[in-house]
């Protein structure tokens, strides 16, 4: 029920510099997760038309879902915004991509950002913030969780492979011990 809804306009004295909104989301996301309920539509009118009988506008949102952007592509459920701020968080700081720059910003050109503030955080007590960093293939500047995963990955493998000779220990007792009751066993009975 409540969407991001805040928008950001950065500037500069040299121009405009291209915020896209696109290419955003998770690919995988995209492509399985999200769906409008006609992939054919071709203008938002048709958009609305299908939406009509399927969903509601909630009522904390500005717009309703067809109309999220002007381009058709990247309306209804498959808005791009809509998709990353629907992606579950895993901790309770987290941060949400809200545009790329194909090309980076000039060194020595003073920018200014104009936030139209419109989703309040004070209620629960949150934080805004607005990052810009640069990514690679791999992700962002972060390694807490690739340090993490590695840690608890390496330790995984050092307990499997203690319980793995701890269990082999234990077989080779238990054979010993079942093989010396079917002795005497044997030796009993004749």
């Amino acid at each position: 029920n409540s969407p991001f809804n805040d928008s950001f306009e950065l500037g500069s004295s040299a121009g405009v510099p291209n915020v896209s909104r696109t290419g955003i989301a998770w690919r995988s996301d995209r492509e399985r997760k999200y769906a409008n309920p006609s992939p054919l539509a071709t203008s938002i009118g048709e958009l609305r038309s299908q939406f009509a009988n399927v969903t509601l506008k909630p009522p904390s949102w500005a717009v309703p879902v067809y109309e999220l952007s002007g381009n058709v592509e990247n309306s209804g459920f498959v808005n791009e915004d809509l998709i990353v701020w629907m992606r579950t968080a895993a901790l309770p700081r987290f941060r949400k991509l809200y545009g790329r720059m194909d090309t980076g910003l000039q060194a020595g050109i003073q920018y200014s950002v104009m936030i139209d503030y419109n989703f309040p955080v004070t209620v629960f007590k949150g934080k805004k913030l607005l990052i810009f960093t640069t990514t690679s293939s791999v992700g962002g500047r972060n390694f807490f969780l690739p340090i993490i995963y590695l840690a608890v990955g390496t330790l995984l493998v050092v307990l499997s492979v203690v319980f793995f000779v701890l269990h082999g220990q234990y077989e080779k007792r238990r054979d010993e011990r079942n093989w010396k009751r079917v002795r005497e066993f044997r030796q009993g009975s004749e």
